[in-house]
């Protein structure tokens, strides 16, 4: 209902897919910003678009988190529209999760295509990158 923001499911039906256009961004939450748009530059191909902080009472009251600063990087992955944004929350600091877990709430994955998956996923181990599910 409008008062509500939601519409009952009946009410959609095939209309949604005249709404959804696609996929426009990603965001994912970093422990650092600028090492992890380096890897998202050099290891994945991703275009660099830009990095910025904010901060605020919009942001806070928008994330229900007080005194919130931030610090983003946007990149674009190659051959694709999507932008990842890459988020570091220097304020309050994020918190690692137990990422291991694969039905730990949040993004669990992503995927890419590649030409050679598995001559890339060598090319990453030998440079030393640990991953931790193939």
């Amino acid at each position: 209902t409008p008062s509500t923001g939601k519409m009952p499911k009946e009410k959609l039906g095939a209309s949604v897919s005249s709404y959804i256009l696609g996929l426009k961004k990603v965001g994912v939450t970093v422990s650092d910003a600028d090492k992890a748009k380096t890897f998202y530059t050099d290891q994945l191909g991703c275009n660099y678009i830009q990095t910025g902080t904010v901060q605020g009472t919009e942001l806070s009251t928008a994330t229900g988190l007080a005194n919130i600063k931030l610090k983003s990087s946007f990149v674009q992955m190659p051959g694709s529209s999507v932008v990842i944004e890459l988020t570091e929350y220097l304020n309050p600091v994020g918190k690692p999760t137990p990422f291991h877990l694969n039905n730990a709430l949040g993004i669990s994955h992503f995927s890419i295509q590649s030409s050679n998956i598995f001559t890339y996923f060598h090319d990453l181990e030998v440079a030393g990158f640990q991953f931790i599910s193939v």
